[in-house]
């Protein structure tokens, strides 16, 4: 998805859209040390241009709410109400994000309305300038421990290309996942980006630079 965007299935219920506007995943599912028996997925901020880029913005997939706080590191936010999902299904859906460095400024209760900026990557609790995401089927249920591994997943977590559609997302590296567009979700036109050129996010001290491109 893109800054700003709304996306509805003809159902009239919200799409979930993923939440960047675009794709670069450094570790996947099921791999590493940390990723071990756990649906979650890293992410960074990336253009073919420029590379790597840091504190990368990522947008609110739907209407939601700030649940949790856990861990010092993940922030958990549910729909406000059922949405449609990539796979057909409909119904509450929690996202949680980790490592986002204002992860102290933000208060349970919070809402935020889809594509509304959500946070940004970021170095908190990580060695690295990413975002961790994991999808949750239904409400925040809290989290459990991985036994291989000893560290911590969000309960009922679901595979998240199965859950949030990549209408206007670029994917420069999707590792071969089942990345889906929803082809029923604009009855009318999705809402426009900002115009381009500097803008602030929610946070006033994060300033980024965001660059228009054709839409097909």
């Amino acid at each position: 998805m893109i800054a700003n965007q709304h996306g509805y299935g003809l159902n009239g219920l919200q799409n979930a859209l993923f939440p960047f506007d675009e794709i670069y995943i450094t570790q996947g599912e099921n791999t590493g040390s940390s990723h071990v028996g756990m649906d979650a997925i890293d992410f960074v901020g990336w253009s073919n241009q420029t590379g790597q880029i840091y504190r990368y913005p990522y947008y609110a997939p739907f209407d939601c709410v700030l649940v949790a706080k856990a861990y010092g590191t993940m922030l958990c936010w549910q729909s406000l109400t059922n949405v449609n999902r990539i796979d057909g299904t409909s119904g509450i859906t929690t996202i949680g994000f980790g490592h986002d460095n204002n992860y102290s400024m933000f208060a349970i209760g919070e809402i935020r309305r889809q594509g509304d900026i959500i946070g940004h990557t970021g170095t908190n609790g990580a060695s690295g300038d990413h975002c961790h995401m994991e999808v949750v089927s239904g409400v925040y249920a809290g989290f459990e421990v991985v036994p291989a591994t000893g560290y911590y997943k969000m309960k009922n977590s679901v595979h998240i290309y199965n859950y949030l559609g990549v209408n206007d997302t670029i994917i420069y590296r999707g590792l071969g996942y089942n990345w889906r567009s929803f082809d029923y979700n604009y009855p009318t036109p999705p809402t426009p980006p900002t115009p381009v050129g500097f803008k602030r996010g929610k946070f006033p001290w994060v300033l980024y630079a965001k660059k228009l491109r054709s839409r097909q």
